[in-house]
């Protein structure tokens, strides 16, 4: 299922602006891709358009940004206690990595062309190849 609509059919909070999120315990605001939010957004009191509290963040790979989205922001992320699952795409080809937080830490799941991966937080299955659809050799899908 794509994520979007996985995410409509989820009682959410989920808004189509660009939202900064911010982890009390560290000093930057991000913004992701995607942000998404179980239950009520609490924002930042210095910034309404910033989120304390995501449930899911997805961030889309590029060359400017990997090493930054790899690095100093994925420890960021890491830090914020609401946060369950953190998604990267690869722009360079069919593959999605998925850094979920465990009882013993944090643990990391890839998924590639013709295999999905279930996204616990939101309790969806992203397709890989539903994702990549016409690009990479995935398959376009009718309808």
């Amino acid at each position: 299922m794509p994520l979007r609509r996985a995410i409509h059919s989820l009682h959410v909070e989920h808004r189509n602006q660009v939202e900064a999120v911010r982890v009390r315990a560290g000093e930057i605001a991000t913004y992701p891709d995607c942000v998404v939010v179980c239950g009520p957004i609490q924002a930042d009191p210095e910034d309404p358009n910033t989120v304390l509290n995501p449930t899911l963040l997805v961030e889309v790979l590029s060359d400017s940004t990997e090493g930054f989205d790899r690095g100093r922001k994925a420890e960021h992320y890491r830090r914020c206690p609401s946060l369950r699952e953190y998604v990267l795409v690869s722009q360079h080809e069919a593959h999605l990595e998925v850094m979920g937080r465990t009882e013993r830490g944090w643990i990391l799941v890839e998924a590639g062309k013709g295999e999905e991966v279930l996204l616990e937080s939101v309790g969806c299955k992203l397709v890989v190849d539903a994702i990549y659809q016409g690009i990479f050799g995935a398959p376009a899908q009718a309808g």
